[in-house]
């Protein structure tokens, strides 16, 4: 088991839109409208998420791998 409970690995394009995630920038592993879940932009995260937390989704920085909120 990984020493951070919060380790995750994502994708490194953006699963809606395809545009690629760059060290630094925010990503979200979060529940959509449609039900869905996916490793998306912040763009689409706040078209389509449904916001951060528990059973909502999680923000984390491209290339750290490691929660940020939610």
């Amino acid at each position: 088991m990984p020493s951070n409970p919060f380790h995750v690995t994502h994708t490194k394009n953006c699963e809606l839109c395809g545009k690629p995630f760059e060290k630094g920038q925010l990503l979200f592993d979060a529940r959509l409208r449609t039900g869905q879940w996916g490793t998306v932009c912040a763009v689409c995260h706040a078209s389509h998420g449904v916001g951060l937390g528990l059973g909502r989704g999680q923000m984390y920085h491209a290339g750290e791998e490691e929660k940020v909120a939610g």
